[in-house]
Formats: C-alpha cells, structure tokens, sequence
C-alpha cells in the first residue's frame, strides 16, 4: 500500500502543477459538444473549403486497373484525364509525401500492373 499511496500522491502533485500553467483571466479551452441527430454543426471558423474528391481525375481510370503502364496507356491516361500531371509509383519507390489533389497517383504492384489510382 505504500507504493500506491505514494504514486497516488505524486499524481496529485503532477494535477496541481499542470493547473497552475493555465495563465489567469483566460477562457477555459471549451469541448465541443456532439451533434444531436437532425442537428447541423456550426462550420468551423478556420475550416478551409475541402477540394473535390477526384480534382484529379482518378475516378475516370477504373479500366485501367489491371494493366501495365506502358507509353500508350499512360498517354491514353492522360488524354482521358485532360492534364500531365501524373506520378507513376511502384511498390517500395520512396515518393515525397506532399499532397496534391490535382496530381493524379498510379501506383503499380510487384507484377508491374496497375493497382491503384489516386489523387495526391
């Protein structure tokens, strides 16, 4: 028992101090509240407005699954999607992660065919 007492104590101390670092005549931090069903949130006042799901054109290319990625497909890729940006992966390549939605993302499997489109 006196170890637990001891650790209790301690973690008494640790509350104490941390209060002690909220600087006097500011507004407690507020937890939002959930949002009742039927009820719309509030927007966020420094929410940006979100991009297109598929500002890249991803969503085009799902019969390109499956295939390899020669000079024909991806000028056809290019040609269906109506820009050059395009980034071809292949498993274990290191890519930069910065994110673009308006690049459009082929990454390739092992088999050197295509597995997945994505913008990014």
């Amino acid at each position: 028992m006196p170890v637990l007492r001891k650790s209790l104590g301690l973690s008494g101390i640790a509350v104490l101090a941390l209060t002690g670092c909220i600087p006097a005549g500011e507004p407690p931090i507020e937890t939002p509240r959930p949002v009742a069903s039927g009820e719309t949130a509030p927007p966020s006042e420094s929410a940006e407005p979100k991009p297109a799901a598929d500002e890249c054109g991803a969503g085009k290319l799902g019969g390109y699954l499956g295939q390899l990625p020669a000079s024909d497909a991806i000028a056809k890729i290019r040609q269906t999607v109506g820009h050059d940006r395009i980034r071809t992966i292949k498993r274990g390549d290191a890519v930069t992660m910065d994110y673009r939605p308006d690049r459009l993302n082929i990454e390739t499997g092992e088999d050197g065919r295509i597995e997945r489109v994505h913008c990014g």
